[in-house]
């Protein structure tokens, strides 16, 4: 339900026209009353409504149900956990396509879009349970939820496009977990989900099918998977980072061979799908990748798989002193020098010469 609001149309902020954009993204059951409404373009205008909510978890009631009947998804862009003195929650909320990425070129649902939201709930009571006493009519007649929408999008508001990107409801992550729990493995249990899906809705299946709240993709599958069994503390989960497990062995050392089969197909759908959104950067190493698996024999293969994505350990090498020109080192020295400390040792230890032997040496100098 919406109305126009009394007071705002007395001060001329409110409009009085029709508001067939705003209506039709609405929730039903809810008292909405519109403060303003302006169109900006033929499918984006902002609006300025309240409502009657008293409490944060009637306020998230509301959020989950104006998103299901908008097929909209907003993301949390700032929270204020001290709220001050007359609010009672507070919440700045973005769409879900504008991601702020910080990789460029890498595929993203990322648009940079403008819509935004804010939601401030009023408080109707202070300290030793006093009520506001606030001069605001709005809050005297009980609309405490203030919700700022700009709605002005830049990417496609379709039903296809907006429920292949919803979160997965909790109806359907309960049916993942109950399927895991029985035995099946991620793919499985999406099948399971998909052949149920097909039975119950029939003809109008593939327009269910690509409502994501109700049926997964598979890497989310998986995600779920390893969170479930991780905080089981199953063995049957491969470490997310290598720390050195030994993950190499027999299949009841680590996963089974069942599981291990599901890792390597989602191992070749992701290279396929990076290949395919960026085919300059990753078609050379795959070539190179395929071409030296190819040429190996199982003894290198294994060693390659236990290798793979470690940091090979770099020898340090040994440091040379440096050659410094000028005077040669002692230690290169091949002569000794006529007054080295060794040739005057010897002839301190010699024993003392003749008048006869010295007075021949000089006889024989002399010819």
């Amino acid at each position: 339900m919406m109305t126009s609001c009394l007071h705002c149309q007395q001060s001329g902020k409110g409009g009085t026209g029709t508001r067939p954009l705003l209506e039709k993204l609405l929730p039903e059951g809810y008292v909405h009353l519109v403060c303003s409404y302006e169109e900006t373009a033929q499918t984006q205008f902002r609006a300025h409504i309240k409502l009657r909510v008293t409490s944060e978890d009637e306020v998230h009631k509301w959020l989950k149900d104006f998103q299901t009947s908008s097929g909209l998804v907003w993301r949390k862009s700032k929270t204020y956990p001290n709220t001050g003195r007359y609010n009672a929650y507070r919440v700045d909320l973005r769409c879900q396509h504008n991601t702020y990425p910080k990789t460029v070129g890498k595929k993203t649902k990322n648009t940079s879009c403008g819509a935004t939201m804010y939601l401030v709930l009023k408080r109707h009571k202070y300290s030793q349970d006093r009520k506001s006493r606030s001069g605001d009519p709005h809050i005297k007649d009980g609309y405490l939820l203030n919700v700022n929408l700009r709605h002005e999008h830049n990417h496609g508001l379709s039903y296809a496009d907006a429920a292949q990107k919803r979160d997965v409801s909790s109806v359907t992550i309960a049916k993942l977990m109950m399927l895991f729990e029985s035995g099946h493995t991620p793919s499985s249990a999406l099948n399971t989900i998909k052949f149920d899906l097909r039975k119950q809705e029939g003809d109008n299946y593939i327009h269910a099918a690509a409502d994501r709240s109700i049926c997964p993709d598979v890497q989310f599958c998986y995600r779920l998977y390893y969170k479930l069994f991780q905080r089981a503390g199953s063995e049957a989960v491969l470490p997310e980072e290598s720390d050195g497990t030994d993950v190499s062995g027999s299949p009841g050392q680590g996963a089974s061979v069942e599981n291990l089969e599901e890792m390597i197909q989602q191992f070749c759908r992701s290279l396929t799908e990076k290949l395919k959104d960026d085919p300059q950067t990753f078609t050379a190493p795959i070539q190179t990748f395929i071409g030296t698996y190819n040429q190996m024999n199982d003894s290198s293969l294994t060693l390659a798989l236990q290798g793979f994505g470690k940091v090979p350990q770099v020898r340090s090498k040994k440091v040379r002193r440096a050659v410094i020109p000028g005077r040669p080192l002692k230690s290169s020295r091949t002569e000794q020098h006529p007054y080295s400390k060794t040739q005057t040792q010897q002839c301190r230890n010699s024993p003392p010469r003749s008048v006869s032997e010295c007075a021949e040496d000089a006889s024989l100098g002399g010819h």
